[in-house]
């Protein structure tokens, strides 16, 4: 009995969020998470435009361009869901919507739903805008006053071929190491990158850059900028 009322509430919530994109434009965007060893891993984060439940565009916001349906990671599982076809998955609901999407078989794949909302915006460069400010509030939100920071730097690389780690207290730096022999380093030929700068860094790019940002915290995890310029973010000891 238990059993065929939790089945009976899957499917009612199925047809509930499916219900909800019937009609009118929405957009959604998801993040298609690869945690497998293959030159596809990562974070890749999109934004799906519908029309009366038909996708009409898909936005790349790592890298600012509207891309194929065919190319978007994911997109499939996503379509699946939202057409009420929950075989094969495992699914997560948040408020009655799907927020957690794996296949059954394959782990190491994943697809969060961030949000969604009615409407379009008017360009690629409207959605990173908003997608970096949004991502700006999440970690403004979670009002850490003490970080630390482990950076790898391309213009670096030489020197700090682990990348180095900063210590903030306050907003101030504190500390600088070397990674690799945990060693204080000097600050005086080193650009120091705060997550304030980071976020400065991916305002700076936002038209060309390819940005990756947090999904728990909001902070940009990798920047690659049209010069080349790459860096990688990871924070922990918060």
């Amino acid at each position: 009995m238990k059993k065929l009322i939790l089945l009976i509430s899957v499917i009612l919530i199925t047809q509930s969020f499916g219900y909800q994109l019937k009609s009118g434009d929405y957009r959604i965007k998801y993040s298609y998470i690869d945690s497998a060893v293959s030159p596809t891993v990562g974070i890749h984060r999109y934004i799906a435009y519908f029309k009366n439940r038909d996708i009409k565009d898909i936005i790349d916001l790592n890298r600012g361009i509207k891309v194929t349906v065919n190319s978007a990671k994911g997109i499939d599982i996503l379509l699946k869901v939202l057409r009420g076809n929950s075989s094969g998955l495992v699914i997560q609901y948040k408020n009655r919507i799907p927020y957690k999407i794996s296949p059954k078989n394959e782990s190491y794949n994943t697809i969060y739903i961030e949000n969604i909302k009615r409407g379009y915006l008017s360009s690629p460069h409207s959605e990173r805008i908003a997608d970096l400010k949004e991502n700006y509030k999440k970690w403004l939100k979670h009002k850490f006053k003490n970080y630390t920071l482990r950076i790898q730097d391309s213009r670096y690389s030489n020197i700090y071929k682990e990348g180095v780690e900063i210590s903030v207290k306050r907003g101030r730096v504190t500390k600088v190491l070397d990674i690799r022999s945990y060693k204080e380093v000097s600050r005086s030929n080193l650009d120091i990158l705060t997550i304030k700068k980071l976020f400065g860094i991916a305002k700076w790019g936002i038209d060309s850059a390819n940005i990756s940002y947090d999904l728990k915290y909001g902070y940009p995890t990798y920047i690659k900028l049209k010069s080349g310029l790459t860096i990688s973010a990871s924070v922990y000891n918060q």
